[in-house]
């Protein structure tokens, strides 16, 4: 019990120290302690590696997966199409006439300006 009041501080061989453990001292040995432990414990969870980064990172990685398989399947669907146009001629001709607007010699294109039946009805 005279332990708990008292700290012992030796100095040497015969000199001893007596300090009182005052409640004073032991408030601020307990409010040191608990700021050391709140400092850490932020520190782990919201520090430049801490929980929440580790959290962020995670979602990114998944994000980055999900667009890495997107763009496979993207790359995928692109060579299948590569060799079918490899393949079929007719596949390439028509692409060529809907997207390039390319004809054959002796086609004759008809276009067609001003109003036609869709715009008629819209006024």
């Amino acid at each position: 019990m005279e332990r708990n009041r008292m700290l012992n501080i030796r100095m040497g061989r015969k000199s001893k120290i007596h300090i009182e453990n005052t409640p004073g001292k032991a408030r601020l040995r307990k409010f040191i302690r608990y700021g050391v432990f709140l400092a850490c414990a932020c520190y782990f969870v919201a520090g430049n590696r801490g929980l929440l980064h580790l959290v962020r990172m995670k979602s990114e990685v998944s994000s980055l997966r999900k667009e890495i398989d997107k763009l496979e399947t993207e790359h995928n669907r692109s060579d299948a199409e590569r060799a079918d146009l490899k393949k079929d001629l007719k596949a390439v001709e028509r692409i060529a006439r809907e997207e390039l607007g390319l004809v054959k010699k002796g086609e004759v294109v008809f276009r067609f300006t001003g109003s036609g039946p869709e715009e008629n009805r819209n006024k």
